[in-house]
């Protein structure tokens, strides 16, 4: 198919949505999205959601375009919905249903056989961790039980592109490790999934692509390699037997910056990480000092996303 020759499985351009109220939640957003996985971050309130309800056509922006695999999502929507799947941040099922049954339904509404809509029902269910509850009404499954459902159904036409919603959210720390590995395997399949998130510990390992919006504004867009570059001044936890010695040291360097004393801790930032981790130990030792610990604080990622969140935030009004 032609599509396989497209660059980027999902394009938007100049994105806006304003409701009735004045309020814009999505301003302008422009973005390529390739296949792999894509996440896209971004604190509470910042356009996530609406954002993913526009790319699968469930609203209507104000102004703007998107095409999935070159179809527009407004003036070719049905070839564009058939190349989607999606699990909204509060996924809805029937409660007196079991997994297969409601799976199944979903599949023949998808445009599956009876026997196919079976056959994917099962696949889907064993790969989501639900076989053994296969069975059980949903009304009596958990809310990380619901979840994976909700992924599981997202999948059942086999799309090209699948948007999901904050999909890890309901998960306990043991089945947010194994969705996300899950959701790292579609994207080596060839996939396009795009992922919302508030949660940057489990982005790091498994995104391809990063986009961060705040205020319905695209802040910065990358690979996290490329993002981390972007540094400008990572905060390192330093633990010595003389925190205050040490803190009066370090404001003498001209790259230690918003220096601070916490118990037995200084916390300082820097640009010039080098010179920063060789001049601690020189001023340790010139003052016979232990060094029980010197290490950054958070990763990288987290960082880069903090700085992006604060010139955001600078920039409104």
């Amino acid at each position: 198919m032609a599509e396989n020759w497209l660059a980027y499985a999902v394009e938007i351009v100049g994105l806006t949505k304003t409701y009735p109220n004045g309020f814009t939640a999505v301003s302008g957003l422009t973005l390529n999205i390739p296949k792999g996985v894509f996440v896209l971050l971004g604190p509470n309130g910042a356009g996530k959601t609406t954002t993913v309800e526009i790319l699968v056509g469930a609203i209507k922006p104000t102004s703007g375009t998107v095409r999935i695999l070159g179809h527009d999502i407004l003036n070719d929507a049905i070839e564009a919905r058939r190349r989607i799947g999606y699990l909204p941040q509060n996924p809805a099922a029937y409660d007196e249903m079991s997994a297969a049954r409601f799976l199944i339904y979903m599949g023949k509404l998808s445009g599956l056989s009876s026997s196919e809509a079976s056959t994917k029902a099962e696949e889907l269910l064993r790969w989501v961790g639900l076989e053994d509850w296969k069975r059980s009404p949903i009304g009596h499954y958990s809310a990380g039980m619901r979840q994976r459902l909700g992924v599981a159904q997202s999948l059942v036409n086999d799309p090209e592109v699948v948007f999901l919603d904050e999909p890890t959210a309901r998960l306990d720390s043991l089945a947010k490790q194994d969705m996300v590995e899950r959701l790292k395997q579609l994207g080596r399949e060839g996939k396009c999934v795009f992922f919302s998130s508030q949660t940057l510990s489990e982005v790091e390992s498994m995104a391809d692509q990063v986009a961060v919006i705040s205020n319905g504004k695209l802040v910065l867009q990358g690979s996290v390699e490329e993002l981390t570059r972007r540094v400008e001044a990572a905060e390192y936890r330093i633990e010595v037997s003389e925190p205050n010695v040490l803190a009066k040291e370090l404001e003498a360097l001209r790259f230690a910056t918003d220096i601070r004393v916490e118990n037995s801790a200084v916390l300082v930032r820097s640009k010039e990480h080098e010179k920063l981790w060789r001049a601690v130990p020189g001023i340790v030792s010139l003052h016979g000092m232990e060094l029980r610990l010197f290490m950054p604080v958070g990763t990288k990622l987290e960082e880069t996303y903090r700085e992006a969140l604060e010139k955001a935030r600078g920039t409104v009004g």
